[in-house]
């Protein structure tokens, strides 16, 4: 058997991809024709505590990225008002903070996190293996953040104030201030119920919620050449370590291919300490001579199974 490759670069993932993948599945639908599989990024090898495991994206959060518009009577500096947008902005955004989402497992992170409990830590081997109990505890979610706030966002529908926006004159309140709000929720949740509980949790008057990005729901099965590829090529490489599948706790393009009922996943050939990954999307992010060497050596015996076998 042999299977043909195609390299695929698009641009404007991080904004969410629809000048790139979302471009080229409008317009080139010819390109995704006989398309058994994808390979993306999402996943890795990961050292905790000394242990290692690798794990491959097959399903991530959605993203509800908000816009937060507040509007108020402008003025100057010096006398201001009780109902002004940059003030009223503040009490909403307050709000948003005190909003607590019920956490839950879904099927792949409760795999993933009941698998890596043996190599945790006291007192997180028992408490990961016992995931209704983690659950159901506010003060352990709550040190599940300090301890791994990366695991503690597989659990859990999150809301992240990213840009502000006001007067560009410090002595000038403006009529309208915004907020930007990166939310990510899990792969059952339903955006529109999300939205409807912000905008309920936040009412003021004066102030606005609109939707800037969302889009739903979509997994991959480990039934497919692709995984199947992946998890050969790891266990012969590393026979004691684990490869488990794995929610994504971002999201990337692999969702336009999902949609489209092409399976895909997430994998990134490198072995990532807790350091390295406290460096992505850093001031310093960076990868180390050593992985950049075995990513090439993995990618080639990666393609090499997948055209072959």
């Amino acid at each position: 058997m042999s299977r043909d490759v195609v390299f695929m670069a698009t641009a404007d993932e991080e904004a969410g991809g629809q000048l790139g993948v979302g471009w080229l599945i409008k317009h080139r639908p010819e390109i995704f024709e006989g398309i058994g599989g994808v390979l993306n990024e999402g996943g890795s090898g990961a050292l905790r505590e000394g242990k290692l495991g690798f794990g491959i994206e097959l399903t991530q959060k959605l993203p509800l990225w908000l816009k937060i518009t507040a509007t108020g009577e402008p003025g100057h500096g010096a006398v201001p008002r009780e109902n002004s947008a940059p003030r009223r902005l503040v009490r909403a955004l307050t709000k948003l903070e005190q909003l607590k989402f019920k956490p839950r497992a879904v099927p792949a992170a409760a795999t993933y996190l009941r698998n890596i409990a043996k190599d945790a830590t006291p007192p997180w081997d028992k408490r990961l293996a016992s995931l209704d109990e983690l659950l159901a505890s506010p003060k352990q979610m709550s040190e599940l953040q300090v301890y791994d706030h990366r695991l503690y966002a597989q659990l859990i529908n999150t809301c992240s104030l990213t840009r502000l926006q006001g007067s560009d004159k410090i002595n000038v309140v403006p009529p309208l201030a915004s907020a930007e709000v990166d939310c990510r929720l899990l792969p059952d949740a339903k955006p529109d119920q999300v939205l409807a509980t912000v905008r309920k949790a936040i009412v003021e008057e004066g102030v606005s919620v609109e939707t800037s990005l969302s889009f739903g729901p979509g997994s991959s099965s480990t039934d497919n050449f692709v995984y199947q590829a992946l998890e050969k090529v790891l266990k012969g490489r590393y026979p004691d370590a684990p490869v488990l599948p794995k929610l994504n706790a971002g999201f990337t393009d692999s969702h336009f291919f999902r949609e489209q009922g092409i399976a895909a996943y997430g994998f990134s050939p490198v072995i990532l300490t807790k350091k390295d990954i406290s460096g992505v999307h850093g001031d310093n992010e960076s990868i180390s001579l050593d992985n950049l060497t075995l990513g090439s050596e993995v990618t080639l015996e990666i393609i090499e199974e997948l055209v072959y076998h």
